[in-house]
């Protein structure tokens, strides 16, 4: 079976690595690349395409703090900053 992907980076302080590798297992993400700067690490990752909108709430509600009600407000967290690379892959 073959999947369609979201390509993807997020930067994050190393406190949350933790709940975001357990966050990224539940939804059967592949790591492709981690980089380890001073403060934070970077985590190049793919997740299905189909998977998307849910990870994404899933990172900014349970990792970054926003209420659910705020997120589907339009409120994103500021704890880290997550860019999708390409999609499709």
């Amino acid at each position: 079976i073959r999947y369609y992907k979201h390509s993807c980076m997020i930067s994050l302080p190393y406190l949350l690595v933790p709940d975001l590798m357990n966050l990224g297992k539940d939804f059967q993400w592949e790591l492709c690349e981690q980089s380890y700067l001073e403060d934070y690490q970077i985590i190049n990752f793919s997740v299905r395409s189909e998977d998307w909108e849910e990870f994404e709430r899933a990172v900014h509600v349970k990792i970054g703090g926003i209420y659910p009600d705020n997120w589907d407000k339009g409120d994103r967290s500021n704890l880290f900053k997550m860019n999708v690379i390409s999609k499709n892959v």
